[in-house]
């Protein structure tokens, strides 16, 4: 078969995978406090599952006190790794020395679907 033949037959579609990945009711987020800095808060949590794969996290840092988004980050879910791990921990850089901040993960697969479920916790830089 041509590749002009094989372009004839290929139909686009909208229609892609609309399965979102979630946390499984046995996952976890903490904040490692030893690594807690000024400006830095650490955190680790057990990844997502899906249909196809986890491609990445959207992760929102909102100031405790105000409820203001302070920072966004985006971190691959290492699916390029063999085995993938368990578990991730992510710096989360560029915050304000003594805050309090509630950090959101929320579940991302190779198609942009996002997972309903976030997990949530609270922790304060040094």
């Amino acid at each position: 078969m041509t590749y002009l033949q094989i372009q004839k037959k290929f139909h686009y579609t909208n229609e892609r995978d609309l399965v979102k990945p979630i946390f499984l009711p046995s996952s976890t987020i903490s904040v490692i406090q030893e690594k807690a800095s000024s400006n830095q808060l650490y955190i680790q949590f057990t990844q997502a599952v899906d249909n196809l794969m986890v491609h990445s996290y959207r992760i929102t840092v909102k100031n405790k006190k105000t409820g203001e988004v302070v920072k966004t980050y985006n971190a691959f879910s290492q699916y390029y790794s063999d085995p993938v791990p368990d578990v991730l921990s992510l710096p989360l850089s560029g915050l304000q020395p003594h805050t309090a901040y509630q950090i959101e993960v929320a579940a991302v697969d190779a198609f942009d679907n996002q997972s309903d479920q976030k997990l949530i916790i609270e922790g304060s830089t040094k």
